[in-house]
């Protein structure tokens, strides 16, 4: 543990002398029943007001691994306008991060069964690496003398659109419109860490396959500069509205396998098993991952326009 917390906080202290660009929201597969997650601008696309709780335990076996929890909530504010907010923890040993957001949303109805969702969202990284019970060679190292944690501040502002059309949602998301200013102050330095810039993209159809059985694919495109790009894949079938399995394919080499249902009209649940699918991962850990989330009986139906009602009148 003492060889693992030394490596850690010494690559830690290389980034912060040099300035960096490698920090990134944490990644989560739950947007297959929390669509939130990858763009706000669906916060209500299904007429309901929701709160959603997450806990991810990535690499099970390993000391220190990554630990993220969220939660998400989004309600209307009128019959076209919703506003959502979210908050996500991530820990790992010696560092602590903090990311929190507050979402707009817009429906825009344009046809029969033809929605456009427009979200916008301003957001705040909060950065802290602590260093009271870190073990280190040399405790007289400079870079420590006087600080017990080092902290960064900083906030963004993103931007989403989804096309809805009958039962199929295209979008994009951009979650950093501008360049991140977070600095760690250290002696008469100054450490820049910056969010790259992305462009996520996403398409998802779902499909009638019986009277009792739905699937429902959805692909997701991550552009990340300076990084290879990403893909998702995944597939799930849902069973009379209210329970489903599905599996998430990504590139990067991890599969991961999901279970859950609708446990009652307000209650939902959420599990995703994932492995490494290809051998050359440097961590062959598994991860666990759980959602549950609650339906609230606010204001969540829509009123059909004029047109519509002489629509379904003819």
């Amino acid at each position: 543990m003492k060889k693992i917390v030394r490596i850690i906080l010494l690559l830690s202290f290389v980034l912060l002398v040099f300035y960096t660009k490698a920090q990134q929201i944490p990644s989560s597969n739950q947007y297959l029943v929390n669509r939130y997650l990858i763009a706000p601008s669906y916060a209500g696309h299904d007429g309901k007001s929701q709160v959603f709780i997450g806990y991810r335990d990535n690499w099970r076996n390993i000391e220190n691994a990554p630990k993220t929890s969220l939660i998400t909530a989004y309600v209307p504010v009128s019959e076209k306008v919703w506003m959502g907010a979210q908050i996500i923890s991530d820990n790992a040993g010696v560092f602590n991060n903090i990311y929190a957001q507050l979402s707009y949303t817009y429906h825009l109805e344009i046809g029969y069964k033809k929605m456009i969702y427009f979200g916008m969202w301003g957001s705040m990284f909060q950065n802290k690496i602590t260093l009271t019970d870190a073990i280190v060679s040399d405790p007289n190292d400079p870079l420590l003398q006087g600080h017990t944690e080092l902290t960064g501040f900083s906030v963004n502002a993103g931007t989403s659109i989804v096309l809805k059309w009958h039962n199929a949602y295209v979008g994009v998301s951009i979650p950093y419109l501008f360049k991140n200013i977070d600095i760690y102050a250290l002696n008469d330095a100054q450490n820049v860490v910056e969010l790259y810039t992305q462009i996520i993209a996403h398409a998802s159809y779902r499909l009638r396959f019986s009277y009792d059985f739905d699937i429902e694919p959805m692909i997701v495109y991550k552009w990340i500069q300076n990084y290879d790009s990403q893909i998702e894949a995944s597939l799930r079938v849902i069973y009379q509205d209210d329970y489903w399995v599905g599996a998430t394919y990504r590139s990067i080499g991890k599969t991961g396998v999901s279970v859950g249902g609708h446990l009652t009209k307000i209650l939902t649940l959420n599990y995703t098993y994932e492995f490494v699918s290809k051998s050359y991962m440097a961590q062959p850990s598994t991860t666990h991952e759980f959602t549950l989330g609650f339906t609230l009986p606010i204001g969540t139906e829509k009123k059909r326009s004029g047109w519509r009602n002489n629509y379904n009148g003819r």
